[in-house]
């Protein structure tokens, strides 16, 4: 192919090329190729010269093809192609400034840098040196890299720009002069820190048709001239602090396939008049201040609706039972609404259901029957925290077995009772059970050892008794086992320990006893240093973690938490050293247990810890210095023990107030009233760190004192034996010594036993 001197046009994008020697491939159509395409491929991280002198090409995308390394941005391009008309170096991992000489390229239409690592402020990219390009350029993408700065008054000189793609950068702010661009039919700045209210000026750009501006710091209230958008088809303003209600000119977007307004502060009430988007696909309103009443007549003419989520606002929905919706839903997610009492029956007309949240949503009763014959298609269930009641069983199992496309469901803190239903062990694929905060008895269902793809088991607070069962170690991918507040006794399984992506273990609150498992170091997830957080991991659905006595609702944060907790049992035994070996652990609850002996100093191998808490438990000896390595550390209670000698001064530990030690007699220093005198006024110099020497250098004395003792005793005794075996006369006053002392004894006791007798009898016990 390199050998063809007349070839013009080359397309080898998505090949799977394999990487070649940059030196040793020779072309003979630098002169006459014109279009070249090599996207998609992995050619290493040098770019070849040849790529660099191709003096005929218009055409030149090089995308995803010298992502192997860092790559500097070729400027030789740049100078020997002037009459490049598109260029794609996207997503290759280049470093440095946005060159200057891209004001060279007076033909180009297309520039194509996103997903790379250039800097440079966006004024001086957009002024002066890209003043060649103002009348050609129509498709600027500089997405996913580090330009800063605010977007200047200059990007109104490009007239002919239709799509601006500026999205995860360091951008601070927008020009009114953006109004100009009136051939402009796309703009994304998501995901800047771009400030103030939005420029009204942006909704004078009648050819628009994607504005996305989410994750960003504005404020204002969104303009009523939004209205005259008629081409609009895409709006997102997701995570800001806009404010104010809702434009009533809203519905005059007759082309709206995606409204986002969620997570601002807008206030007021949902205008009647958004159910006439008859195009609206998406509608996200959640996590704003919206309030009133939502009914039939809001939602009367969305017909293409099929993803529709108003949660989390002070919306109360009052839909006529009777009214059937006119469009087939995906998503519905009103979850903190008033949604019930009860459960909402014009749901009984969807058939396309894969996504359901009403938690907490003022639900009670029980599940109605029709329920289970809309939810085939369902993967996604939600319905926690509300007072749904009765025995799940109680339906027909057919009803639950159809659900078997149900990946998540979350049942938690209702009012369920009953054992727990083996019929959700049919559902295969399921990678979420929540039914916490209920009233299930009984054991574990042994058939859950097959939900084999289960990441979250959480069956907390319930009435739930037995011995945790051994064959919990089979559920190999589980990352969060949640059984705190139950009846469950006996030992902790060692299978536990076969649970390697574990990452939150909470056993707290029941009736376990002997010793913590030896084997806690093969959790091998929470033992090693390079573990990275798993994206799959990142969960809608809550799982609650107590931590620095607080607790919390974890959602995508799980994904970056380690904890264990098995407080309030009945453990005994030391703190396992193998407990220590886990590296990536930060939160380590151990406290109203019955653990004795000391406080590991390898403790502070636990570098991540953020809280710790031992308090209530028979642990005694020194507070180990080691334990003032941990810089993390913010929750530390270590009271109710029987720990004694100063407190390590340091500037970690001093951060901690009194209560953090309360009732161990035996300590003293700050941040304690209690002052260390005589020696103790000197013992902070025998807390060695890395381990606490002094204390093996104890144990050592202890030990060659009682060796020492114990001869002496046996050479002592067996001196006296021989001296009276020997010595007659010895051996003889002696043994009469001994009579007298006898006889005065037993003389002693006849005298003094009537009278004991007497005085007991006139003074009986009562």
């Amino acid at each position: 192919m390199t050998m063809l001197s007349s070839l013009q046009f080359l397309g080898l994008a998505d090949c799977h090329l394999p990487k070649v020697d940059p030196a040793a491939l020779q072309v003979n159509f630098s002169t006459s190729l014109e279009f070249l395409d090599l996207s998609g491929n992995n050619l290493g991280s040098v770019i070849p010269n040849w790529l660099l002198n191709l003096s005929s090409i218009t055409h030149l995308d090089l995308s995803s093809s010298f992502a192997g390394g860092a790559v500097s941005f070729p400027t030789e391009i740049i100078n020997n192609n002037k009459q490049l008309a598109f260029l794609g170096l996207r997503h290759n991992s280049m470093r440095g400034e946005l060159p200057k000489n891209l004001s060279n390229l007076c033909h180009l239409v297309a520039l194509k840098l996103g997903r790379n690592d250039l800097t440079r402020d966006i004024s001086a990219a957009l002024g002066n040196p890209f003043s060649c390009l103002q009348n050609t350029l129509r498709y600027l993408d500089l997405e996913e890299n580090k330009i800063s700065g605010r977007l200047g008054d200059e990007i109104g000189y490009f007239k002919n720009l239709e799509y601006i793609g500026l999205s995860d950068n360091k951008l601070t702010g927008i020009p009114e002069s953006i109004g100009q661009l009136s051939n402009l039919e796309f703009i994304d700045l998501s995901k800047n820190s771009i400030v103030g209210p939005i420029p009204e000026s942006l909704f004078q750009l009648s050819s628009l048709k994607q504005l996305d501006l989410k994750v960003n710091k504005l404020t204002g209230r969104i303009p009523e001239n939004i209205g005259q958008l008629s081409n609009l088809e895409y709006i997102d303003l997701w995570g800001n602090s806009i404010e104010g209600p809702i434009p009533e000119s809203l519905p005059q977007l007759s082309s709206l396939k995606c409204l986002d307004l969620g997570h601002n502060k807008l206030t007021g009430r949902i205008p009647k008049s958004i159910g006439l988007l008859s195009n609206l696909v998406e509608l996200d309103l959640s996590n704003n201040l919206l309030e009133r009443v939502v009914t039939e007549l809001h939602l009367a003419n969305l017909t293409s609706l099929t993803h529709l989520d108003i949660s989390s606002n002070e919306l109360a929905v009052k839909i006529n039972p009777k009214v059937v919706a006119p469009f087939q839903l995906y998503t519905i997610r009103m979850s903190n609404c008033k949604v019930g009492p009860q459960f909402p029956t014009w749901l009984r007309a969807q058939r396309n259901i894969g996504y359901l949240d009403l938690s907490n949503a003022s639900i009670s009763g029980i599940i109605p029957d029709w329920f289970y014959n809309i939810s085939f298609n369902i993967e996604l269930l939600d319905l926690s925290s509300n007072e749904l009641s009765g025995e799940i069983s109680l339906c027909n199992m057919k009803c639950w077995k159809r659900l078997r496309q149900l990946q998540a469901i979350n049942l938690g803190n209702n009012q369920f009772s009953g054992l727990v239903p083996t019929f959700l062990c049919s559902m295969k694929d399921m990678s979420f059970l929540g039914l916490h905060g209920n009233a299930f008895s009984g054991s574990i269902p042994k058939c859950l050892s097959t939900m084999t793809y289960l990441n979250v088991l959480d069956l907390s607070r319930n009435k739930l008794a037995g011995r945790i069962p051994s064959w919990i170690g089979r559920m190999v991918q589980l990352r969060v086992l949640n059984l705190q507040f139950n009846s469950f006794y006996g030992e902790i399984p060692m299978s536990i320990c076969k649970l390697g992506y574990l990452r939150v273990l909470n056993l707290a609150h029941n009736n376990l006893s002997g010793s913590i498992p030896l084997c806690f170091d093969n959790l091998t997830t929470m033992s090693d240093p390079k573990y990275l957080p798993e994206t799959s991991m990142s969960s809608s659905l809550g799982v609650e973690v107590q931590m620095k006595s607080i607790t919390q609702v974890y959602t995508s944060a799980i994904q970056y938490l380690f904890s264990i907790d098995l407080s309030n049992n009945i453990l005994n035994g030391d703190i396992p050293p193998e407990l220590t070996r886990l590296c990536n652990l930060e939160n380590l609850n151990l406290s109203q247990n019955d653990l004795w002996g000391r406080i590991p100093p390898e403790i502070a191998n636990l570098k991540k810890l953020e809280s710790l808490d031992l308090s209530i438990n028979q642990l005694s000896g020194p507070i180990p210095r080691s334990l003032s390595e941990l810089n993390f550390l913010s929750y530390l209670n270590l009271s109710f023990n029987q720990l004694s000698g100063p407190i390590p001064s340091s500037a970690q530990l001093s951060t901690f107030t009194n209560e953090s030690y309360l009732g161990n007699d035996a300590l003293c220093g700050p941040p304690l009233s209690k002052n260390c005198s005589g020696n103790h006024g000197q013992s902070n110099d025998i807390h060695k760190q890395h381990g606490d020497v002094s204390e093996g250098k104890d144990e050592s004395y202890a030990l060659w004192l009682y060796a020492g003792i114990a001869p002496g005793f046996a050479t002592g005794f067996l001196g006296v034996c021989c001296s009276l075996y020997f010595k007659h006369s010895w051996r003889r006053s002696f043994f009469l010594w001994s009579d007298k002392i006898i006889s005065q004894l037993l003389v002693m006791v006849e005298i003094k036993l009537p009278k004991v007798t007497r005085k007991r009898k006139m003074n009986p016990i009562r």
